[in-house]
Formats: structure tokens, C-alpha cells, sequence
């Protein structure tokens, strides 16, 4: 008695993993997406925080026309802002953005000092 699998056994196998596949694959990418929302949404929040910290200690909001800068950013408002998915922009009017580009695909998250929650434009989920 031979043990083994034979090549029917695998190319089976082979395509019900394929198949599996088809199904995992575009729900993995939304819940992606999704995490990368929750990302912006977060770091926009301690921008937030920062903004009003920095305008408490120099009376005047941090940005001016608008930082883009991910170093100058994170040593002027003392953050650790990692600008590997999102492009954070900080204006002197207490408003940040991020801003994330895949493909001809754009995201913008907006989040001024006023709101409490941020506002999405752009080409949303």
C-alpha cells in the first residue's frame, strides 16, 4: 500500500484553497481599509489635542498656511505621527487633514477644532 496523496488529490485541494481565496480576499482589503480609517481618524484626534495644547502655551494655533512636514509636525506640536499610509497637513486655523492616494483612488479625512467628529470628502468608502 502506497502512502502519499496522488495528483488529483492535490490539484483538488489546490482549487478549494483558490476558491476560499476568491471569498477571503475582497473582505480582507475592506476591513484594511477600514483599519486605515480608524488610523486617520485617531491621529487626526491627537493632532487635535496638540493644536490646542500648542495654541494654550503660544496663543496662536500651530500651522500657519499649512505643515506638511511629518518631522516639523511631530517636534513642534511633541507628537510620533509614523506618515507611512496617511499625508497629515496642520493649518494655523486649528484644522488638520489626512490625506491617503491608492491609485486613482482618494481619501481626505478633515477634522477642524469646532468638530467632534471627523468629516470625510473626497471618494469615500
Amino acid at each position: 500500500m502506497k502512502k502519499g496523496f496522488t495528483l488529483i488529490e492535490l490539484i483538488i485541494v489546490v482549487v478549494i484553497i483558490g476558491i476560499l481565496m476568491t471569498f477571503a480576499a475582497p473582505q480582507y482589503l475592506i476591513t484594511k481599509e477600514n483599519a486605515l480609517d480608524k488610523e486617520a481618524q485617531a491621529n487626526l484626534g491627537l493632532l487635535q489635542a496638540a493644536q490646542r495644547v500648542y495654541r494654550m502655551e503660544q496663543t496662536i494655533y500651530y500651522g500657519g498656511s499649512g505643515v506638511s512636514d511629518p518631522t516639523t509636525i511631530n517636534t513642534n506640536l511633541r507628537v510620533q505621527l509614523n506618515p507611512t499610509n496617511w499625508t497629515y497637513t496642520v493649518y494655523g486655523t486649528g484644522n488638520c487633514r489626512a490625506v491617503r492616494t491608492r491609485g486613482s483612488r482618494i481619501r481626505t479625512w478633515t477634522l477642524t477644532i469646532a468638530a467632534t467628529a471627523p468629516t470625510c470628502s473626497g471618494v469615500c468608502p
